[in-house]
């Protein structure tokens, strides 16, 4: 099946005349022996896209995964990101700890996965966007920008590392570059998220109407209850300054 996968991606590559950069097609997969694992794996990676309570489930697959083959680079650094993400979530987060506290453990927990994926393959590119998610969270930001272009650097086309690193940037005042990295990541991969945060973005830098029509993008492609509520209501707000009541209006309170 991974032959048959390195085949296809380069054919594709060809066709699209992409510069791999790569001496040997065997390196565009990293494979594992257990194919129940790299399963789970996919799996997990397309419920992290989802965010919120998913994150629970992305992280139970990658543990699944990891049970069944705990020598893959790939299912440790999945398993730092989605730790990291879970301090965002409420909805990813257990009932009985403060968030002070569950913050810390998943900071740690997400660099304990990272490191370990990194020992297992120094080239893995996520494992750094999950370093460079716990540097940034620690307000670290040397660290933090080091550890996403070294992610960036080793994957260009990693839509994960693009928008994390959008983050840091809007974090740190640099709001045309992050509305860059932002759009990168979009354009890569046109998940909700990916275009939530562009829109985000866009906003810091004034940029209204743009906002509003990438959350209108983000509406059609959202696919959960609780996700289109919350894009509705960052649509509702981007109308009002832009003086659209009506479609304000419309937004808070939809046709069912």
């Amino acid at each position: 099946m991974f032959a048959i996968q390195s085949e296809i991606a380069a054919s594709v590559a060809e066709a699209l005349r992409v510069p791999l950069g790569l001496d040997d097609a065997s390196q565009l997969v990293t494979p594992t022996a257990d194919l129940g694992a790299y399963d789970l794996y996919l799996a997990g990676r397309s419920k992290m896209r989802e965010r919120g309570a998913s994150l629970l489930e992305a992280r139970d697959l990658f543990q699944a995964a990891l049970a069944r083959d705990s020598t893959w680079a790939p299912a440790w650094a999945a398993l730092a990101e989605v730790e990291e993400l879970r301090i965002w979530y409420g909805a990813a987060q257990p009932d009985d700890v403060s968030p002070s506290a569950f913050n810390a453990q998943a900071l740690e927990a997400s660099e304990r996965a990272a490191r370990r994926a990194l020992e297992l393959d120094p080239a893995n590119s996520s494992a750094y966007v999950a370093l460079g998610s716990v540097y940034r969270n620690r307000a670290e930001w040397q660290e933090s920008e080091a550890a996403y272009l070294r992610a960036l650097e080793l994957d260009p086309d990693n839509p994960e590392a693009h928008q994390q690193y959008g983050e840091y940037l809007l974090n740190v005042g640099r709001i045309s570059e992050a509305v860059r990295a932002m759009d990168r990541a979009a354009v890569l991969d046109p998940a909700p998220i990916r275009l939530g945060m562009l829109a985000t973005a866009l906003m810091d830098d004034g940029r209204f109407a743009e906002s509003a029509e990438t959350y209108e993008l983000a509406l059609e492609r959202e696919t959960t209850t609780e996700g289109k509520q919350i894009v509705l209501w960052r649509l509702a707000y981007r109308y009002a300054l832009l003086d659209r009541w009506d479609d304000a209006a419309r937004a808070l309170n939809p046709v069912s």
